[in-house]
């Protein structure tokens, strides 16, 4: 199994434990007591099955964590592995943001008219470009190694 794949599991078992939680929580109380029994049964059951969903995404978890950190990738000149990748993309998205809510905030002085702005419109839009270039870059070397690497 590859690597994406075994990510797919992962996010399919998550649904699956909502679905399971939800159906429980449903199934929580009854308004007559003749429900009851079939109800306490049933949830019973479920619950069973939320502890094996449960066992199986803890499983995948560890087996991607496992796969994330030994193996790595190459952006530009820099060699990562998997696991550091996917902390630098998100300190990349937090720099996005950023960026982008500066230059939310400078174009909205500009466009009521609230002052001199005394920042760059340009340099910040250049920046915003320059970033979200840097996480495509990531993103699809980090796409290309999920679908190339074993895990077991």
């Amino acid at each position: 199994m590859f690597l994406a794949q075994a990510i797919k599991e992962k996010d399919y078992i998550k649904e699956s434990i909502k679905s399971v939680k939800d159906y429980i929580k449903n199934c929580m109380a009854v308004r007559d007591k003749t429900e009851f029994k079939v109800n306490k049964t049933l949830i019973e059951g479920h619950l069973e099955d939320l502890k094996e969903l449960y066992k199986k995404y803890q499983q995948f978890s560890v087996t991607i964590e496992r796969a994330k950190a030994k193996s790595s990738i190459k952006v530009n000149d820099t060699q990562l592995t998997l696991l550091d990748a996917v902390s630098v993309r998100d300190a990349m998205y937090f720099k996005l943001r950023s960026f982008e809510d500066l230059m939310l905030r400078a174009s909205s002085i500009n466009a009521h008219n609230e002052g001199i702005l005394c920042v760059d419109i340009d340099e910040l839009f250049k920046e915003i470009e320059n970033i979200k270039v840097d996480i495509k870059t990531l993103e699809s070397e980090m796409e290309y190694a999920y679908w190339h690497i074993e895990v077991s």
